[in-house]
């Protein structure tokens, strides 16, 4: 009987296709981001859930610290990849949307549309100018 020793991984990637912006990672802190993407209602309705019924702007900065990461991680509607194991380029984050998915078993998810409609509908959502997106293609580790 054969046996193995040592570290054994069955680990599956994913490809996929996104279209938004790509930042700096220590550009910002995850407070200045979730203030610039969120509107203040949203901010406002996740401290008084989990905050004591406090607004946000009536957080501490330990408070508002603790709780960004959060919030930025589950913007409604967006995609972030922010490590390399998910597809960044070394040292940036991507803020945007996927257009493309597919997995290791070969199942494809395809959004199809008009880019500068697309771009368009994006910049609404996002503060950032349309001409500085890009279209990101990568693998992560799933």
């Amino acid at each position: 009987m054969k046996t193995r020793n040592g570290f054994v991984s069955n680990s599956s990637s994913s490809s996929f296709v996104l279209i938004g912006w790509e930042l700096d990672r220590d550009e910002k802190t995850y407070v200045e981001w979730v203030s610039l993407l969120l509107p203040q209602e949203t901010l406002d309705g996740y401290a008084q859930r989990h905050c004591e019924g406090k607004n946000w702007d009536e957080l501490d900065k330990e408070e508002q610290d603790d709780h960004a990461p959060d919030l930025f991680y589950s913007i409604p509607g967006i995609n972030i990849i922010d490590n390399e194991e998910q597809g960044a380029p070394e040292g940036k984050t991507i803020v945007g949307k996927m257009i493309a998915q597919s997995d290791d078993c070969g199942n494809l998810d395809i959004n199809t549309f008009r880019l500068s409609d697309f771009l368009d509908d994006l910049t609404k959502e996002f503060p950032f100018d349309k001409k500085d997106a890009i279209i990101l293609t990568s693998t992560m580790l799933t």
